[in-house]
């Protein structure tokens, strides 16, 4: 955002953004002031353990809506032009790449961020560039929880929604229950959606007694001794917000050993890796 009237057409862009699945138009000429082009800074797991399900599929969706976008003619007249960098990493470095992003390679905008940790990191430097800023993924509700952004904006559904309706869905089918159990990530979703989660359970069952609240580092991958850990406590229901290469770890050490048999385990959110068991 180099200028005010920059600014302005900025946000158009971001409204048309939010409606290009809709039918096709016929390109149009770029409008007296616009820029010459809108750069896009992408930013998405291009390695890692999260890659495989949720940054490379990302990064094709938006290509491939940027391709039809500028084949139609740009968003309004004016093509558009990725810039797209690899979200892996430290997040004091995922910071210092948002960072260069904007004052360095100048993008427009910048879109991304999957990580919750990453998204609780990024918006105070985009408000300190007073870059705009769109966080498609990540789940944390404590991006604007705990402050309010005027370049920042989410497109997502956060934890709140999840761990609530997870709340609820339990007592629906399992009413009688008296014991709970957490195996979360030791990192913002996780903790943001045991918190969330714990916490609307008890409301609206305030007998609940929690046996067992485990934090495995992000992505480690084996879960032996926490399976058998809630094998041995036997909870009622086991609530875990485990994602990528540990979602499907998770299920295919759990199964075997009948944990699912002997507890209602309760994800909490992870399409994106359902196809794989």
């Amino acid at each position: 955002m180099r200028d005010r009237s920059l600014s302005r057409w900025l946000v158009h862009v971001v409204v048309l953004l939010a409606i290009v699945a809709g039918p096709p138009g016929r390109a149009v000429a770029a409008p007296a002031g616009a820029p010459p082009q809108v750069t896009i800074g992408i930013v998405t797991f291009l390695s890692g353990a999260a890659s495989g399900p949720f940054g490379l599929p990302a990064k094709a969706a938006a290509e491939f809506w940027i391709e039809k976008l500028n084949h139609e003619g740009g968003i309004g007249g004016v093509k558009i032009v990725p810039v797209v960098i690899d979200e892996a990493g430290p997040t004091d470095q995922v910071v210092t790449n948002y960072r260069r992003l904007v004052t360095d390679q100048k993008v427009d905008l910048v879109i991304g961020y999957i990580s919750s940790a990453n998204c609780t990191a990024v918006p105070a430097v985009a408000e300190e560039l007073k870059a705009l800023t769109i966080l498609f993924d990540c789940g944390t509700n404590r991006v604007f929880e705990n402050a309010q952004y005027r370049y920042v904006f989410r497109t997502a559904a956060h934890t709140g929604i999840d761990g609530i309706g997870a709340a609820r869905y339990v007592l629906s089918v399992k009413p009688g229950i008296k014991t709970i159990a957490g195996l979360n990530p030791d990192y913002a979703w996780g903790h943001d959606s045991w918190d969330i989660f714990e916490k609307a359970i008890r409301k609206l069952k305030p007998d609940v007694t929690v046996v067992d609240t485990l934090w495995p580092k992000l992505m480690q991958g084996q879960f032996t001794s926490e399976i058998s850990k809630l094998q041995a406590d036997k909870p009622d229901v086991i609530f875990t917000s485990v994602w990528g290469g540990d979602f499907v770890s998770f299920i295919e050490q759990a199964k075997p050993r009948g944990l699912f048999a002997q507890s209602l385990v309760v994800i909490n959110n992870d399409g994106a890796n359902v196809e794989e068991l």
